[in-house]
């Protein structure tokens, strides 16, 4: 079973504070926040973000109101629904490099500007690179990361990418859809030698679905999210 951000909801207590009488804090995680009325909607889509960015903490809350102060400042991304932005417009006008909008289908084209968007009817591969992409956009191919996030998200940026050449290789082509044979034929491989890389790949980024290997391709600059 692969493991995943936490889901929460908000009568849980913040992260980061530590074990009773541990003494010691524990790293907080990059806190996400999911601010919907639809609890089924909210769910799924946290659900989504937790294998995209399995690095943070995923909290659902039904309204802004719920959120604390601390909480509010704590959050790396704020994903509310249209009604969400309606009942607090000037909070999130305010925060809206930080905030992005889950719209529906023909709702798209009416979020207000200067808002990043989401359309929640997208095919599950179609959302994940439109997420994608909204984030090399804003935090320029995960360079701009906060260093707290980077530390979490991207196994390189503390010294060189793990994997080797050849796996960096084999990762490309499994990001871009391609199956074990496809790929072996493209490396002028053997098709044993593919399974070994692909499992040398999992072991050493500790990955366990295609959207964390997808993510940390797009984030490393092995892929660009349009090639996916």
């Amino acid at each position: 079973m692969r493991p995943s951000g936490k889901i929460s909801t908000n009568n849980l207590p913040p992260t980061g504070h530590g074990a009773a009488g541990a003494g010691m804090p524990e790293r907080a995680k990059p806190v996400l926040a999911v601010i919907a009325r639809n609890t089924l909607a909210a769910m799924g889509l946290a659900a989504l973000i937790e294998e995209v960015m399995p690095i943070a903490e995923t909290r659902i809350y039904s309204s802004l109101s719920e959120v604390s102060a601390e909480m509010r400042h704590r959050c790396f991304h704020f994903f509310i629904s249209m009604g969400t932005l309606m009942e607090a417009p000037e909070f999130f006008r305010r925060n809206a490099a930080k905030t992005i909008v889950i719209t529906e289908g023909v709702s798209h084209g009416m979020t207000p500007a200067g808002f990043r968007t989401l359309d929640a009817t997208l095919p599950r591969g179609a959302l994940l690179k439109s997420f994608l992409m909204m984030e090399q956009a804003a935090h320029g191919g995960g360079r701009r990361l906060p260093e707290e996030v980077r530390r979490h998200a991207l196994p390189d940026a503390c010294g060189g990418t793990p994997l080797t050449r050849r796996e960096t290789q084999v990762l490309g082509e499994i990001v871009r859809g391609y199956i074990n044979k496809e790929i072996a034929a493209h490396l002028g491989i053997s098709l044993t030698t593919v399974i070994t890389h692909r499992k040398n790949i999992v072991a050493k980024l500790k990955a366990h679905s295609v959207a964390q290997l997808t993510i940390y391709a797009v984030t490393n600059g092995i892929v660009r999210p349009e090639e996916i």
